[in-house]
């Protein structure tokens, strides 16, 4: 399943998208689940979300293309499930000085299939603050979505949603269709 081209979406947020076909979808348009991870670059660089297993080799090129794994810091995870998950161990061992953002539900969940360094883990639960060294973040759940383990970070500076659900849905300087800010 492809990896598509990584682009700047704003001032210092990569996109790293990736995306599933979905077959037999009679409406134009509408073949492609996409799946899209993030990169904020700052004094403390953010990885939010770590793509899905089945791309993994081309996410993790991806990945270090933008990043020195010995500068990321953080790996904010929106929620638990698979497609959020897939390179999260190999980027948590190529990156010592990550930390993973969980929430707590979800850290429970993960706990299940894969041996994270507790350590490593700084939970996060919505309404929680949280800092990447140069700018403040609050952690928000999504509005009504499927499942209260889903989180997003909404930047205090300029009020940026980051992450998929929030950011298409809810933030009015967003492409319904593109997932650029404009």
């Amino acid at each position: 399943m492809p990896m598509l081209p990584t682009y700047l979406a704003k001032d210092d947020t990569y996109v790293l998208p990736s995306f599933l076909p979905v077959p037999d979808v009679p409406a134009p348009g509408f073949g492609k689940l996409m799946v899209n991870s993030y990169l904020i670059k700052a004094k403390e660089p953010i990885l939010v979300d770590a793509g899905m297993p089945i791309v993994k080799e081309d996410f993790l090129k991806a990945l270090w293309s933008l990043v020195d794994p010995e500068d990321l810091k953080w790996i904010f995870l929106s929620h638990d499930d698979g497609d959020r998950t897939g390179a999260m161990m190999e980027i948590i061992q190529a990156a010592p000085q990550a930390r993973l953002v969980p929430q707590f539900v979800g850290l429970a969940r993960l706990e299940t299939a894969y041996q994270i360094p507790i350590g490593r883990v700084d939970i996060r639960n919505p309404g929680d603050t949280f800092t990447d060294g140069d700018r403040e973040f609050t952690t928000r759940r999504p509005p009504l979505l499927d499942s209260p383990r889903h989180f997003s970070l909404l930047r205090h500076k300029d009020q940026s949603a980051i992450l998929r659900r929030l950011l298409r849905r809810n933030h009015p300087r967003c492409s319904r269709t593109s997932h650029r800010l404009t």
